[in-house]
């Protein structure tokens, strides 16, 4: 038997209690009503029984529904504390069960940038129109394979239309089973010109700002075997790769609360000397 059923049993107890008390209260009142405001009793020695047992059963009475008053309200303190401690726990059950279908509908769905996140990217890099940006993923499993060549097609699609002029390509054979490439990382050559550099931030900046989950730290790029295009009519340049590259990784894990590296810099504390 539940905690509730047994508060409710009790209290119903209680409740029978409180109903014979002023059932008593009852009796006790006419009693001394009638010996006060009658005369039908014509006996002094039955008027003063009468009078006793009336006030004695009048105290009873109200000595019973304090009693009753009193342990229905705790009672009833009980049970409330126990339906809002099982409102909680069906709340707080309602919250991790939909955190778990976001992480389950985000760990099975696919990336993906929104008209929204497409005008952030735009508006911050409309300034670089024209700048050559190569884009790369690596070969994976069949899912992350097929999730990641989306994803950039998404990417590439977003960069276009900011005016830059974006090449794709699928490495092949670079060893990244063991340790792969996890998130989007923006890299700039140390070479190429200073707008390149700039553009190369920019990108950065412009895809964490609109939510795209970035690489937690900078990936160098594998040497692969072989590389192929990722897009109809991508070429790669006869003398060198573009300056800016954008390799896109398998889709991060789900971690709720996960700390960006920034964050993680600053919660370092300086050695005092």
């Amino acid at each position: 038997m539940s905690a509730i059923s047994v508060l409710g049993s009790l209290l119903r107890c209680w409740d029978w209690v409180g109903y014979i008390s002023t059932g008593l209260v009852f009796v006790g009142v006419v009693g001394e009503s009638l010996i006060e405001l009658t005369k039908w009793v014509k006996s002094p020695e039955l008027t003063k029984q009468i009078g006793a047992a009336s006030a004695l059963i009048l105290i009873l009475g109200l000595a019973g529904e304090l009693i009753s008053t009193v342990k229905i309200s705790a009672v009833t303190g009980e049970i409330t504390a126990i339906l809002n401690k099982e409102a909680a726990d069906a709340q707080l059950s309602a919250e991790h069960e939909k955190l778990a279908r976001i992480k389950l509908e985000s760990s099975l769905g696919r990336r993906t940038i929104s008209e929204k996140q497409r005008e952030i990217i735009e508006g911050k890099l409309s300034r670089f129109k024209g700048i050559a940006v190569d884009l790369f993923i690596f070969d994976g499993d069949e899912w992350t394979r097929f999730e990641n060549i989306t994803f950039a097609r998404v990417i590439a699609s977003t960069l276009d239309k900011a005016g830059m002029d974006v090449r794709g390509y699928f490495g092949m054979g670079c060893g990244l089973s063991l340790q792969p490439l996890i998130g989007v990382g923006v890299t700039g050559s140390p070479r190429g010109r200073r707008q390149e550099r700039e553009a190369s931030t920019a990108i950065a900046n412009a895809l964490q700002a609109a939510g795209v989950q970035m690489a937690y730290f900078p990936h160098p790029m594998p040497k692969c075997e072989m590389f192929s295009n990722l897009f109809p009519g991508t070429q790669k340049p006869e003398k060198h790769w573009a300056n800016i590259t954008i390799m896109v990784g398998n889709k991060p894990p789900v971690i709720l609360g996960r700390p960006t590296v920034q964050s993680l810099i600053n919660s370092v504390k300086p050695i005092e000397k």
